[in-house]
């Protein structure tokens, strides 16, 4: 059964299942970027180092595009989102805090559902770019100057 969304042609190649005459003749070609682009003024500094980072792990896993900045602002705000709300629920030796409501009983510190919730948000763009093992299995590229024959003897 065909897939609802029709996946892009390059990622059809990364999986090694592209077949020319199933391919779109139209299709936009998006060009991967010269050099990195800078951070956001709106990202702290340590989300401007994230931003580096992921930059260049996306750039070596050859699909970095402009059009894939709006979603690495939003991962990159995201992380900075999680490690705040990590913060507030945990303590200096990272044990969860509990927030006492009155007397002996504990509720759930409100952080920690900010937390879950944004790293539901982060696991979704995560398995998109291939940077969950599952997700790697299913996106596999080959540096260009690797020759897939050159294992066999001929």
């Amino acid at each position: 059964m065909a897939s609802p969304h029709p996946l892009p042609t390059n990622v059809k190649k990364l999986r090694g299942t592209h077949r020319a005459d199933r391919g779109v003749a139209n299709e936009v070609e998006h060009e991967a970027l010269e050099n990195y682009p800078a951070p956001p003024d709106s990202l702290s500094d340590d989300a401007k180092k994230q931003w580096y980072v992921i930059l260049a792990a996306a750039d070596n896993m050859g699909y970095l595009s402009a059009i894939a900045l709006p979603q690495l602002e939003r991962y990159v705000t995201l992380w900075e989102a999680y490690f705040d709300a990590w913060a507030h629920c945990h303590d200096k030796n990272g044990k969860l805090k509990l927030v006492m409501k009155s007397g002996q009983v504990y509720r759930r510190n409100p952080y920690y559902d900010i937390m879950m919730g944004v790293s539901v948000e982060m696991r979704q763009i995560e398995v998109q770019w291939g940077w969950t093992p599952s997700s790697q299995a299913k996106v596999a590229s080959r540096k260009e100057d690797e020759e897939p024959f050159d294992e066999f003897d001929i």
